[in-house]
């Protein structure tokens, strides 16, 4: 792993007037891996007549598998399947025969599909007497967490069974003002949670640029720290203006010694701070636990802050929380795609990463998701990659979440077939450029006016939002 100090003083300089730099410095990001296991309660199967003839667990709809047959003599119970609901089932417990005897374990249930996460794995069911061990449950991928439209949901990873849809666009564009300080510096501005990466208005941005793929969204959009340079091969004509720019990533190789990982989709990211590296050959991305590096206390927590606990795992400089901080995650040779896909690697994670808390739920929800799901074997972008990068168009929905919208400067539009080095090939894309990961919370440098180029008479700078996670 890389660490970087982040070299902000030509942006503290620039700022100094404006009440200071909120240059985020960037830690280097790894991890990732599946959807964490759910919570079901297990139902009641049917009892054993006497005379041990076997029972058979009922299916409990939405919760875990039943409960195999308890009493009898010899009779082996058999879990339930749990169905879909707003958390994944459990799996069944089976039960061997309660009585001495000579009955089998029962079944483990399988675990629920779809639902906020997935189940858990049945335990097999051991009996008193000579009963056998029954077989565990199958983990499902939790529905509300897989970056699709699935099951019940009437948008990407929100609707039925899921939490509400968000209402990104908001009617009336805050009085953003160049007056309010950095909560790194102990002021009230701080940098919005909505623009996570997998943030609920983030999901609902994507599929609505993108209409028709909700489904299994192309692309993963965020927000990253970036330095326009003249010689970084993408920002030459536009070097020192990189505010509210867009860029499109295609994530080819692990830059950190991590095995057998599954290369991410690719992202569409606007830089929202300057100030990372000084080279222009890095996207800093801004996700939950990603990690504070030369800026800090941002993310302290405390009464009327942002958060009510925050972990301090992998502070600073080391990444926040990805599977190089938590020892669960490492295997027999080291981290790979498998161990970081294991139940205990993604419990482990998951545990951490719900450590974050706020009294405002969205906050508390979108940090802890965003969290969780950079961690995702599919989804592993908690780690450091080598990109190609592309500048391009805005599209208009991404810049309706972070607040600020460019004028068409005549760069192209994003492009859905280039996905990995292959297809990225011949189109435009410039090699030699990598991601490193952060969250330290500070008000972004592109949140003041006179940092951004070339923007929309509306939407003029970044969003920042108060305690509450209320735009300003």
């Amino acid at each position: 792993m890389e660490n970087r100090n982040r070299l902000v003083g030509l942006c503290a300089i620039a700022l100094f007037a404006l009440g200071g730099c909120a240059g985020n410095g960037s830690d280097n990001g790894t991890g990732g891996s599946g959807a964490s296991s759910g919570q079901g309660g297990g139902g009641t199967g049917g009892t054993n007549a006497s005379g041990g003839s076997t029972g058979t667990g009922g299916t409990v709809s939405g919760t875990g598998g039943a409960k195999g047959g308890s009493t009898g003599t010899g009779g082996a119970g058999t879990g339930g399947s749990g169905t879909a609901g707003a958390k994944g089932g459990s799996g069944g417990t089976g039960t061997g025969g309660s009585a001495a005897g000579t009955g089998g374990g029962g079944a483990g249930g399988k675990s629920g599909s779809g639902g906020a996460t997935g189940g858990m794995p049945g335990t097999g069911g051991g009996a008193p007497g000579t009963g056998g061990t029954g077989t565990g449950g199958a983990v499902a991928a939790g529905s509300c967490t897989d970056d699709m439209q699935n099951g019940t949901e009437t948008g990407v990873d929100c609707g039925g069974s899921c939490p509400a849809c968000p209402n990104y666009k908001i009617s009336t564009v805050p009085n953003t003002s160049d007056t309010t300080a950095s909560a790194c510096g102990g002021g009230s501005a701080y940098m919005c949670a909505q623009s996570m990466v997998f943030s609920p208005e983030f999901k609902a941005a994507e599929a609505d640029d993108f209409a028709g793929t909700s489904a299994n969204p192309g692309f993963v959009y965020g927000v990253v720290g970036h330095d326009a340079e003249s010689g970084d091969g993408i920002d030459g004509s536009n070097p020192g203006k990189g505010c509210c720019q867009c860029y499109q990533l295609v994530f080819t190789t692990p830059k950190d010694p991590v095995t057998g990982v599954a290369t991410p989709k690719p992202m569409i990211v606007q830089a929202f701070n300057t100030g990372v590296d000084g080279t222009g050959f890095d996207f800093d991305i801004y996700m939950g636990a990603g990690g504070e590096g030369s800026q800090t206390g941002g993310c302290s927590a405390g009464s009327g802050r942002m958060y009510s606990a925050y972990p301090s795992i992998g502070q600073t400089f080391n990444g926040g929380i990805r599977p190089q901080n938590v020892s669960q995650c490492s295997g027999t040779n080291g981290l790979s795609g498998t161990s970081i896909a294991t139940t205990s690697c993604q419990s482990a994670i998951a545990t951490d990463c719900r450590m974050i808390m706020s009294s405002a739920a969205s906050i508390q929800s979108t940090s802890q998701i965003s969290c969780e799901e950079a961690n995702q074997p599919q989804n592993f972008y908690h780690m450091n990659w080598n990109v190609l990068a592309k500048r391009i168009e805005c599209p208009a929905n991404l810049t309706r979440v972070t607040g600020c919208k460019l004028n068409s400067q005549g760069l192209p539009q994003a492009d859905s077939t280039a996905v990995d080095a292959n297809s990225a090939a011949g189109k435009g894309f410039t090699s030699g450029f990598s991601t490193t990961s952060m969250q330290d919370c500070c008000r972004p440098t592109c949140a003041y006016k006179g940092n951004v180029t070339g923007a929309d008479s509306t939407y003029k700078q970044f969003y920042t939002c108060d305690a509450s996670g209320n735009p300003q």
